[in-house]
């Protein structure tokens, strides 16, 4: 789970990033992830749009509490 922008700055290229909110200052440094996950977003929100701009999956209102840190998983945001 990302709560800072140390911590994005910290993972590496192509890491999935779960956070409770997208803050609108970390936008630019999604770019690095392979796919955002976020448990408070509105379906329509700058990290969403940013995301499918740049080709990266991104899902909102998802249960992250259950993620571990240097698992591995695949997000689907075509299909859910």
């Amino acid at each position: 789970m990302i709560n800072s922008v140390d911590e994005i700055r910290e993972s590496d290229k192509g890491s999935i990033f779960a956070m409770d909110w997208p803050p609108i200052d970390f936008i630019p440094l999604y770019s690095i992830a392979s796919g955002l996950l976020f448990r408070n977003c509105p379906f329509v929100c700058h990290p969403a749009i940013m995301a499918r701009e740049w080709g990266i999956p991104c899902i909102a209102n998802v249960q992250i509490d259950k993620l571990t840190d240097g698992a591995t998983y695949h997000i689907d945001a075509t299909n859910g």
